[in-house]
């Protein structure tokens, strides 16, 4: 009974993950900052379930259950094309690489492995700084002219690199601050 209901867990966990990484997107609706800025809240709400997940499973695999559960989603839902699920699932790979490298069983490994899959969330943006054009038209159709021309000023390599920085310290912060409080 005890190998179900943890097994329910996990599951329950991982699609919490997904979820908590889709509502995240709807701050886009505010403003363009805030589409390309979500993955930095994503990474922080989303360590809550990463912890859970990770705590209750010492082997390899919980960053590319995660990024599967995320990626089959928005996949699913038309949310992204293939290349942008592979990303999210590279993500996870090298985050499960990371914590096999420093030790599964280290509660320190968590904390550099979590930020590694939380930028994964990058690659559902991905479109915006490699095929620019393709990704203005499709947000003038969803959003407006306006929304699409801020989003331009956003697609240069400088902010992929800011908003790739601060999804890593953000998910670093909210994975020690789970750790402390769970």
């Amino acid at each position: 009974m005890k190998k179900s209901s943890s097994l329910l867990g996990i599951i329950g966990f991982a699609v919490l993950y997904a979820l908590s990484v889709f509502l995240c997107a709807f701050i886009g609706f505010l403003h363009p900052v805030c589409w390309v800025g979500f993955p930095v809240l994503a990474a922080f709400l989303g360590a809550y379930s990463y912890y859970k997940v990770a705590s209750r499973t010492k082997c390899f695999g919980v960053g590319v259950l995660l990024a599967a559960v995320l990626a089959v989603t928005l996949l699913a839902l038309g949310e992204i094309r293939l290349p942008a699920a592979g990303i999210m699932l590279a993500a996870g790979l090298a985050s499960d690489i990371v914590r096999q490298v420093i030790g599964n069983k280290q509660p320190k490994a968590l904390f550099c492995a979590y930020p590694v899959l939380s930028a994964g969330v990058m690659g559902w943006l991905h479109p915006l700084w490699t095929d620019t054009q393709w990704y203005h038209e499709g947000a003038i159709k969803e959003m407006g002219a306006d929304y699409a021309d801020g989003l331009m000023t956003l697609s240069s390599p400088l902010f992929l690199c800011l908003f790739v920085v601060l999804t890593l310290i953000a998910g670093y912060i909210g994975i020690r601050i789970v750790e402390k409080k769970c």
